[in-house]
Parts: C-alpha cells; sequence; structure tokens
C-alpha cells in the first residue's frame, strides 16, 4: 500500500510498506511521487561518492605521512566513512536503485592534489598541512549532509541516520582541530 505523508514540511515522501520500495512499488507511484524517491536517491549518492572520496583520501594519505599520531587517526576516520557511505548504500537499494560504487573525478583530483602538496613541504609542516585539508573537506561534508538534510524529503530513519552521520562528523571535526592543537603544544 503506498500512501503520502509530509516529513518536517518538506515534500510529501511516499509512505511503502517497511519504508522500502520494490520496482513493483515503485511503478504504482505517480510521477510526482516518483521524483521524490528519484531525489532522494541522487542525494543518497551523492553523499555516498562524497564519503567514498574522503575515506579514499584518508588512506592516500597515510601513504604520503610519516606521523603515527595523524595516521592512526585516519585509519579509525577512513573506516568510519566507509561504514557511513555502505549504510547510505543500503538504503539506495532499499529505495529501488542501484548505487553507484566510485569515487568522483573531483574527489580524484583532490587526492592527487593533497599527495602533491603533503609530498612537497617539510616535514614540519606535514601535520599542519593535512590537517588543513582534512578539515576543509569535512567542513564541506557537514555542508553537503546541511543541504541534503535541509532540502530532501526521507523516511524518517533515512532522516535519522542522515542527522547521525553530520552530527559524528561535526564531532571527529571537533576532536582533529584538538588534536592539532595537542601537536602545535608538543612541537
Amino acid at each position: 500500500m503506498i500512501t503520502m505523508n509530509s516529513n518536517n514540511n518538506k515534500a510529501d515522501w511516499p509512505n511503502f510498506s517497511n519504508e522500502t520500495t520494490q520496482s513493483a512499488d515503485f511503478d504504482k507511484l505517480s510521477n510526482e511521487e516518483k521524483q521524490v524517491v528519484t531525489k532522494a536517491k541522487n542525494s543518497l549518492q551523492d553523499l555516498v561518492n562524497r564519503l567514498q572520496d574522503a575515506e579514499k583520501g584518508y588512506l592516500e594519505i597515510i601513504k604520503a605521512s610519516s606521523n603515527p599520531i595523524v595516521n592512526k587517526w585516519l585509519k579509525k576516520y577512513a573506516a568510519e566513512r566507509h561504514e557511513m557511505h555502505s549504510r547510505l548504500e543500503d538504503f539506495i537499494k532499499a529505495l529501488g536503485g542501484k548505487p553507484e560504487v566510485e569515487t568522483s573525478f573531483l574527489g580524484t583530483l583532490h587526492r592527487m592534489f593533497i599527495d602533491i602538496k603533503i609530498n612537497n613541504v617539510p616535514n614540519e609542516y606535514q601535520v599542519e598541512a593535512i590537517i588543513e585539508e582534512i578539515e576543509r573537506g569535512a567542513s564541506i561534508l557537514i555542508d553537503d549532509y546541511d543541504k541534503v538534510i535541509r532540502n530532501v524529503a526521507f523516511p524518517e530513519s533515512i532522516n535519522y541516520t542522515l542527522i547521525n552521520q553530520r552530527e559524528r562528523i561535526r564531532k571527529e571535526l571537533k576532536a582533529l582541530l584538538e588534536l592539532k592543537e595537542q601537536l602545535t603544544v608538543m612541537a
């Protein structure tokens, strides 16, 4: 049974049994409902791509970094970004989509830039360069989550997950800035 309900004053969200859709359910939707579901899948895919870019970026930086404290942090958050995009991929599948498991062209370009930047700064400035890039990327990712949460209708369970992931990234960014302070004091 498919009905429409509203989600925090956003566009109406089709109500699927178990908050998932099968292709047969999708076919029963009106064009407006299909647009809502398609926008949700596309927005989730955009976040998946950004999270994959972040994961691969962290792993790339580990190769270029010689700081064990920073590398430990990077490994932990690469694993968390992987977990986050895997969860969003599950939502895309549940909505009848097929997630793309690849990073973006811009993400690949950015990782090359970071690699060049890190390998061309003196060791005493390497940690600062790494943290600046991660801080910039995390801030952009938080903004991306804000836009999706604010502008796209989702079932409550997906919206809840997005809010939790965004808050987790905010906490990680705060921890990163605290790490930066500690490393500055130690230097």
